[in-house]
C-alpha cells in the first residue's frame, strides 16, 4: 500500500537485536546506533507512536 511506514524491532532477552523498516529510514538508522552501542530502548515508549524514536 502506498504511504504506509513502520518499523519491527526485535528483541532477544530484552536486549535490542534487529530492526525492519519500511519507508522509515531514521529509525533504521536509530535502531543500528542502539545495537552498535548495545542500547536497549524504553519498551513502553518505543510503542507510543506520539513519542519521536531518540527520546525512547
Amino acid at each position: 500500500m502506498k504511504g504506509d511506514k513502520f518499523s519491527v524491532f526485535y528483541f532477544k532477552n530484552q536486549q535490542l537485536i534487529a530492526v525492519d523498516s519500511i519507508n522509515k529510514p531514521a529509525d533504521h538508522l536509530q535502531a543500528r546506533k542502539w545495537i552498535q552501542t548495545s542500547y536497549t530502548p524504553d519498551l513502553e515508549k518505543l510503542a507510543d507512536d506520539s513519542i519521536k524514536l531518540n527520546e525512547c
